[in-house]
């Protein structure tokens, strides 16, 4: 194949023959126009876009296990201090997953509400013992 008779798929950027309806690689179909500049820079596009999207959900990732292991935490230790970590990483994950950022919020305010009611119940009957 030469240069004249091949373009690049616009989903996975493998070169494929230039009449190809559908990539043989990932099977995404092929615009009909011959222009390969704007299939070049197609692929140009997907491919950073796809490389921040991993960006994106290796932050989220972090986010939600730190959030989630705060929300726990503030039911055994400063229920005040970790419930508000939950809180917060809770709105940074929502810029990447807004239903997920929302249920670690409201997560981290109803543990940190029964960790403090649960330190309070200790805390009397430690005094009272």
């Amino acid at each position: 194949m030469n240069n004249d008779n091949e373009k690049f798929c616009v989903k996975c950027g493998k070169k494929i023959p230039k009449e190809t309806k559908f990539c043989q690689y990932c099977g995404a179909e092929q615009p009909t126009s011959t222009s390969t500049s704007s299939d070049s820079q197609q692929v140009v596009h997907n491919q950073e876009s796809s490389a921040k999207q991993g960006n994106n959900t290796t932050a989220s990732t972090l986010l939600l296990v730190f959030g989630w292991i705060s929300a726990v935490l503030s039911l055994l230790f400063i229920p005040v201090v970790f419930g508000i970590i939950g809180i917060v990483l809770g709105f940074f994950e929502r810029k990447y997953h807004k239903n997920a950022g929302n249920i670690l919020i409201i997560v981290s305010i109803v543990l940190m509400i029964v960790g403090i009611v649960f330190g309070m119940i200790m805390g009397s009957q430690a005094f009272e013992g």
